[in-house]
């Protein structure tokens, strides 16, 4: 049984030559396609702006871990929901109502 070698030619490159110094004939592709003019004209992804997102520019503030420490520790007037610390529930201070 013979091995078989498979000459393949990308677009841009030279003829490769077969094991035996012969010219390995290759196809050229009946028609072009139209998506090949237009990679060409796409920007490179390394041609992006040097400043970032503005989301992604944004470091999000770090939490407390409230599970992690006790209910004396957390303060009440800094928080807007209840949370849950070692000790139990703790409870934001209420806020004054205003009169519109």
């Amino acid at each position: 049984m013979s091995k078989r070698n498979h000459q393949v030619q990308t677009p841009g490159e030279t003829p490769s030559t077969a094991p035996d110094g012969d010219q390995v004939e290759t196809q050229a592709p009946d028609t072009e396609t139209p998506a090949a003019p237009a990679a060409d004209k796409a920007p490179a992804p390394a041609e992006k702006p040097a400043e970032p997102p503005k989301a992604a520019a944004k470091k999000p503030a770090e939490r407390p871990d409230y599970a992690k420490m006790r209910a004396a520790d957390i303060n009440p007037d800094a928080i807007t929901a209840p949370v849950l610390s070692l000790d139990g529930w703790v409870i934001p201070t209420p806020k004054p109502a205003t009169k519109a």
